[in-house]
């Protein structure tokens, strides 16, 4: 049996989210223009995101299919902040 369950939290810019073990489905809402991502493991070092796709013609991006591996800290660097979308599953 697999249980899904659909989470968000929204960011200041720079503010650090944790995701949680098993996060998928990752999506980045902001109010305009294209986000800056970072993701570190330790939350000292900090590395860029930079393979992001827009969802149709909204202000949602995913993760591009080349984005393996997303540590588990997270930062929204772009001005104004935005929302981190996301699914938690564990089968």
């Amino acid at each position: 049996m697999s249980v899904a369950a659909q989470n968000s939290g929204s960011l200041a810019q720079n503010e650090e989210f944790e995701l949680p073990p098993y996060a998928d489905n990752i999506i980045i809402e902001v109010s305009s223009g294209t986000p800056t991502l970072s993701c570190s493991s330790d939350g000292t070092t900090y590395f860029a995101l930079s393979a992001l796709n827009q969802i149709a013609s909204s202000n949602l991006y995913k993760l591009a299919d080349s984005e393996e591996t997303v540590l588990p800290k997270i930062k929204i660097t772009s001005s104004g902040g935005g929302t981190i979308h996301y699914r938690v599953s564990k089968r």
